[in-house]
């Protein structure tokens, strides 16, 4: 069955459309309703067989190019199960709150991509299906098939369906590293490298280039800059006394570090440049060669291969380290787990389609168009997957999985809320109002105080569990 070209139509509303043509043989054919801030992705089936059509709203943040390639899995499950519709639900940068609200309200869609962040205090709330029996009745081995940082699993029951992963590194620009000889983390330093050499490299590229170095949010402390502080010796949390970290001496010195030592001279684009690569039409400032390096995920790969095309060469390389061994090398992961509300009246066919997503036919489209890490382990292996190359070291993503050396954020009822208080604060010290030190010691007993849950969250890394013990040279 032959799919049609999606067409898009412009409405004042979220609305599902379905569209039926009867012809000789079966029709599916893609209706793309967009609008401002929340789209409906809805492929319809052929016409009814027997019984209703019954549609499932799944909700999401993702954007039309990721949702483009998540569309190629959905057609083939609608040709397993005819009488089914997905209708996929944009909800942008709004997705947290809209969501937030929805739950409160008992309006949420069937399933969708869970907000992470608050995906403990959903758990806690019983708004989440307990999908392990489902699991369990189809022969699917969560915990030994899939990649799981531990917030799927929330009180022993699987809450989030393991979908995608998101880890951290920098992506570089070999070509502007070879016009400037400045050392490359591979060709010329073995995969790794130290927090110095990577100074000094940074120094290098801004002074023979006069454009920024490095691209990264460094207001953002939990994602863009973790994989920096720890591989300082430092940390932010405490997850075996469930605290934060973020005043202790070794944490103060690595942000003071990110701020002092590459954000003052000039090596990290201040946000006003940023902004202006975005108005100037760059897709983002690594792909438009603003900048020779970007913090980025793996969810980047293939847009950044899209966006960078023939300009230059480019690479993935890991965050560095006190010591720059390849041995101490870890990533922040993210993840995007698939939820079922337990209160949706279409249990079934929601249940259905989310296990579908987590499947290898699903999981290997995904890791063919390199949408990023699939949950699934053997996704990424497969022939033309996400491993393969190019660029030549994607797998600096997988490599954290595959040694256990895990960064996580921290995961409570108020998480959202302590990443605007660390945002502000490191705001703060950028406009020269406050000291690391000032801010560090607000964030560390405002954050503290927000802490609230009933279950806790456990990271499946034991390595993040024992840090910093476990990392060598932070015992040196």
């Amino acid at each position: 069955m032959a799919a049609c070209q999606p067409k898009v139509v412009e409405v004042e509303k979220v609305v599902t459309q379905e569209v039926e043509k009867v012809v000789e043989k079966e029709v599916k054919e893609t209706v793309v309703v967009t609008e401002k801030e929340i789209q409906v992705v809805t492929p319809t089936p052929g016409p009814k067989r027997a019984g209703e059509v019954v549609t499932i709203r799944y909700g999401t943040f993702w954007n039309m190019d990721r949702i483009n390639i998540m569309n190629k899995g959905i057609r083939v499950f609608q040709e397993q199960v005819e009488d089914v519709v997905i209708a996929v639900e944009m909800g942008g940068s709004q997705y947290r709150d809209k969501l937030a609200v929805q739950m409160a309200a008992g309006t949420e869609p069937d399933c969708g991509i869970s907000d992470v962040f608050s995906l403990g205090r959903y758990a806690d709330a019983g708004l989440c299906l307990d999908l392990m029996p489902a699991c369990d009745a189809r022969g699917m081995d969560i915990r030994n098939d899939y990649r799981l940082k531990g917030v799927e699993i929330w009180a022993d029951k699987l809450v989030g369906m393991p979908w995608v992963t998101f880890g951290n590194a920098i992506y570089y620009n070999k070509t502007m590293f070879q016009e400037v000889g400045a050392p490359d983390p591979y060709d010329d330093l073995g995969g790794s490298w130290s927090c110095d050499q990577f100074v000094d490299i940074c120094r290098m590229l801004t002074e023979a280039t006069g454009k920024h170095a490095l691209n990264v949010d460094v207001t953002q402390l939990h994602h863009a800059c973790a994989g920096f502080i720890y591989g300082r010796c430092a940390r932010l949390y405490d997850f075996r006394e469930y605290s934060y970290t973020l005043n202790e001496p070794a944490t103060v010195q690595a942000i003071e570090w990110l701020l002092h030592d590459l954000y003052e001279p000039g090596y990290i684009i201040d946000p006003e440049t940023r902004d202006a690569t975005a108005l100037a039409g760059m897709m983002d400032p690594f792909s438009g060669g603003a900048v020779a390096m970007q913090h980025m995920s793996a969810g980047n790969v293939g847009t950044t291969t899209l966006y960078v095309g023939d300009a230059f060469e480019w690479d993935i390389a890991p965050y560095p380290t006190i010591s720059g061994s390849p041995d101490e090398n870890s990533s922040y992961v993210s993840c995007d787990p698939n939820f079922v509300s337990a209160n949706t009246p279409k249990r079934e066919e929601a249940v259905d389609f989310i296990l579908f997503c987590a499947q290898e036919e699903m999981q290997n489209i995904l890791s063919r168009d390199k949408l990023s890490l699939p949950a699934l382990k053997s996704a990424p292996y497969v022939e033309g997957g996400f491993l393969t190359p190019p660029p030549n070291h994607t797998a600096v993503f997988d490599e954290p999985w595959q040694t256990g050396r895990l960064v996580t954020a921290f995961f409570h009822h108020n998480t959202l809320e302590t990443h605007k208080i660390q945002a502000r604060e490191i705001e703060y010290v950028m406009l020269g109002e406050k000291s690391v030190q000032e801010a560090c010691d607000t964030m560390q007993k405002e954050c503290q105080e927000l802490i609230s849950y009933e279950t806790r969250f456990e990271p499946s890394s034991q390595w993040l569990l024992d840090f910093p013990a476990s990392m060598g040279s932070c015992r040196a």
